[in-house]
């Protein structure tokens, strides 16, 4: 395969899903790690309310831990052994509030918008309970998805 996209959120499972990536990849190919910021403004709405209009952190404190935390994990994927001739981009999605879509469809979107040939999500070993009431982007693109779909275990499920 010459382009795959992996969902990476820097967890042990989206590592999984690169080193399989890795694995299915053409020496020359790419792999698009593509990670979804979920805006939350109600930090800050909350806080001006709850604390008469003074906030405790400055009001982009969580974005920018958010983007910090993204650079360090998109660093350490690019240092994973892998083919020398691959080449290795990341991309961010913005899920902002309101907006109608789930993570896992943005994901599909973007792939097949961008000629993907697969898609590699890791498995996070979430209880059935939330997973079932929240929903779980790798059974979504399993049931969804015109594109082949990877699900990599993660390596500390037992």
């Amino acid at each position: 395969m010459h382009s795959v996209v992996v969902g990476f959120d820097g967890s042990d499972g989206s590592f999984a899903a690169a080193a399989a990536a890795y694995r299915i990849l053409d020496a020359s190919g790419t792999l698009w790690a593509i990670d979804i910021k979920t805006v939350k403004t109600f930090y800050r709405d909350e806080a001006r309310a709850d604390l008469g209009g003074a906030l405790p952190h400055d009001p982009d404190f969580f974005e920018k831990q958010w983007d910090s935390a993204a650079h360090a994990a998109f660093t350490q994927l690019v240092q994973m052994p892998h083919a020398p001739g691959i080449a290795v981009r990341h991309h961010v999605l913005t899920l902002m509030p309101g907006q109608h879509g789930s993570i896992a469809a943005m994901l599909e979107a973007w792939a097949c918008e961008h000629h993907a040939e697969a898609i590699c999500v890791g498995r996070h070993q979430g209880s059935p309970v939330k997973e079932n009431f929240l929903g779980s982007v790798p059974h979504w693109l399993t049931t969804h998805s015109t594109l082949p779909v990877l699900i990599a275990p993660s390596p500390t499920a037992r």
